[in-house]
């Protein structure tokens, strides 16, 4: 082999190595906050569908960790699932699970600016469900990108808005340190919580959404048990 195709080789390889060790760290997060989803929501876990990819020591680790956390959802091999954002899915629906930094004690999401010059999450509405983790409150928020577009294009209708939102740090947008398309906006959860269930009443289109989103959109985490489950998953 030419040293032109072993660098080649190599770089490919570690490609591969640095793939592994952040799926393997990002599924840890996703099968430990499964339950939690499950619970909120009423949906046992094994209706879901884990969006994974054809590499046996994924499966073999997905595998894992379902025993470690005691759920047993489906498995797909197919990766365009995850790379649409789908780290469970349900009915149609997406579930990406988003793991805030400890630091941030809001939710935060990802955003495109189309032709109109409109963010949006670029997926069909009330379709994609974002499963924010906030570890430094320990509130795990599921919310709907139909509710995030509309508060973030100032479109909130009759939605019950505090009326200082727009004008306090309750709403932070910036531009994506990494990805120049992508901006960041920032959401007060306390606000999220009081929108969510008049959105799924009056705006949401989707039945699976509304069934999915109906028993409330908050729910508590263990996070000593969750610094425990990191350190031995």
């Amino acid at each position: 082999m030419s040293k032109k195709k072993k660098r080649s080789y190599y770089r490919k390889r570690l490609i591969e190595v640095q793939y592994y060790e952040q799926t393997k760290k990002t599924m840890k997060d996703e099968m430990f906050l499964l339950p939690y989803i499950s619970k909120l929501t009423g949906i046992k876990d094994s209706e879901f569908t884990f969006g994974g990819d054809n590499r046996a020591v994924i499966e073999k680790h997905f595998d894992k960790l379902c025993t470690l956390n005691g759920v047993n959802p489906k498995y797909n091999n197919d990766v365009n699932q995850q790379k649409a954002g789908a780290d469970f899915y349900y009915k149609g629906l997406f579930v990406d699970v988003k793991c805030n930094d400890e630091k941030w004690e809001n939710a935060c999401y990802e955003l495109y600016k189309n032709k109109d010059s409109l963010y949006t999450f670029n997926k069909p509405k009330d379709c994609y469900i974002i499963a924010s983790f906030m570890k430094k409150t320990g509130e795990l928020l599921l919310c709907t990108n139909g509710l995030i577009e509309m508060i973030v294009n100032q479109d909130i209708k009759e939605l019950p808005l505090s009326d200082d939102f727009y004008f306090t740090d309750k709403l932070k947008m910036y531009q994506n340190k990494t990805h120049a398309d992508i901006t960041n906006a920032c959401i007060n959860s306390q606000e999220l919580k009081k929108l969510l269930q008049p959105y799924v009443s009056y705006y949401c289109d989707n039945s699976n959404a509304k069934s999915l989103l109906s028993r409330g959109c908050v729910i508590d985490v263990d996070m000593e048990k969750y610094r425990e489950y990191i350190k031995s998953a």
